[in-house]
């Protein structure tokens, strides 16, 4: 069964910029070879070191996880697949990517009974590339409470959910705001002047920095 999802169409899932370059990168276009749910998860373990959009350095581009969830955007997860993520105990970044898909995908009504259950999780990782560490219970909070995710946006959660939410979280004694690990806003403005413009990192590039 899939998980049950916000109807919107895959190309608007991610802000346009993201998208297009996702697509135009010759990284995503090499996961194409990757045709089972089980590969792609042995490609995050084997590529992903942080969960930001972007990649860091000189080059800009789409950041190798983010390719990867809009890999996974392709295969259409189901609940049980999912649930695989969410509990995957050989990485973070498979963890991730999971609560990533689901902030994307997912009817935004259901997000808290699957964060629920990992809204103290302790598993310490860092999401971004500054090496920054957190815990899983924290970045799962932020991405419930968030709009802004690192250098994008994420979709927007109606008002009426957010207040749900933030009762659970006043319920459970927890912080109401996000912790600022995943969503400095300001960087939204001035990190991606290249891929502002749409320019996308050659070959070299991408083997030139890492992410």
């Amino acid at each position: 069964m899939e998980i049950q999802s916000s109807g919107r169409p895959i190309d608007v899932l991610m802000e346009k910029v993201l998208s297009v370059n996702i697509l135009s990168s010759d990284y995503f276009k090499e996961l194409y070879r990757l045709k089972t749910y089980h590969e792609v998860i042995d490609e995050i373990y084997n590529q992903v070191d942080h969960v930001e959009p972007w990649m860091t350095g000189n080059c800009r581009g789409p950041s190798s996880a983010f390719c990867l969830l809009y890999k996974f955007f392709t295969m259409k997860l189901t609940v049980k697949q999912m649930h695989g993520l969410l509990k995957h105990p050989d990485s973070p970044y498979i963890r991730a990517i999971g609560f990533l898909y689901l902030r994307y995908v997912a009817e935004p009504k259901t997000l808290w009974s699957w964060y629920e259950p990992y809204i103290k999780d302790d598993e310490e990782f860092s999401p971004g590339s500054n090496g920054k560490m957190t815990t899983m219970g924290v970045y799962v909070r932020d991405l419930l409470l968030g709009q802004y995710y690192f250098d994008s946006l994420l979709p927007r959660v109606p008002l009426p959910i957010l207040r749900q939410v933030t009762g659970h979280l006043e319920k459970m004694k927890l912080p109401t705001k996000q912790s600022g690990m995943t969503g400095d806003s300001n960087r939204l403005a001035c990190s991606t002047p290249c891929i502002h413009k749409g320019l996308i990192p050659s070959p070299k590039d991408i083997a030139f920095c890492k992410g």
